[in-house]
């Protein structure tokens, strides 16, 4: 966390960086970015102790809709899918390792915005919004001791979007976003292990996000190419507790 943290105020105070105004971004335009990322997930016990974790390489792509006038607005939506990698255990501590777990991911989001600028070439643009994230792991699918999970975020991103006009309409940008994290809601799918069990959903309240983009965009004809480097966190507290049921009695 302190690395992260680290590079996270390195880049937002040392590089500053935002829109820049230029005529291809004067007016509305739409963005379409493939993303290719190395995705780790893990959970702990109320030890702190590594309970299971998931990782491998995940694929995708956002796509985004911007207007630009007094006020600035997006409208963004991501999607991502991946064959990653199952370190875990049974509920009565037999080690599970699983390979080609089935994960995909989608997100959208609506954000609105105020551009300031400093000089002519450095503009500093405040965003506000709200998203919606989902995360669905299909471990069922790749054991019969598996079970579907389906992770639901409802959150605030809060963005400070910086950049610089560099020279012949290049634009260096930082994106730093710090998400407000409203509710989720954890669906186990524990029926596909067994028709006799219930579906669990456990409901969490507490948590946050964390993002930090740095890409540079140049014109070519009528288009924009820009590649960006980025990364992702998210930090979600224990849920509330819920009860697991078989044949409708509470057994856990």
């Amino acid at each position: 966390m302190e690395i992260i943290f680290g590079i996270y105020f390195i880049i937002f105070f040392i590089q500053t960086i935002a829109l820049a105004d230029v005529s291809f971004l004067d007016a509305s335009y739409v963005k379409v970015e493939p993303e290719i990322f190395y995705f780790n997930y893990w959970e702990v016990n109320d030890n702190h102790d590594l309970f299971m974790k998931e990782y491998g390489l995940m694929k995708g792509v956002s796509l985004s809709y911007h207007y630009n006038s007094n006020f600035l607005f997006k409208v963004e939506g991501k999607f991502a899918y991946g064959n990653i990698s199952y370190d875990g255990s049974t509920s009565d501590g037999h080690p599970v390792k699983l390979n080609n777990v089935f994960d995909y991911t989608f997100e959208i989001r609506e954000l609105i915005g105020k551009q300031f600028s400093l000089n002519s070439e450095i503009f500093i643009s405040p965003f506000l919004g709200l998203g919606y994230r989902n995360l669905n792991d299909e471990l069922g699918k790749a054991s019969y001791l598996g079970y579907k999970r389906e992770s639901n975020y409802l959150y605030l991103p809060i963005i400070i979007q910086t950049s610089i006009n560099l020279k012949k309409d290049i634009i260096m940008y930082n994106e730093f976003e710090y998400d407000l994290f409203f509710l989720g809601i954890q669906n186990s799918y524990l029926s596909d292990v067994n028709p006799v069990y219930s579906n669990v959903r456990n409901i969490q309240n507490q948590g946050f996000g964390l993002t930090d983009h740095l890409s540079f965009s140049v014109p070519l004809f009528n288009s924009i190419i820009s590649t960006k480097l980025f990364i992702r966190y998210w930090h979600v507290e224990k849920s509330s507790l819920a009860y697991l049921k078989k044949s409708g009695e509470n057994i856990g």
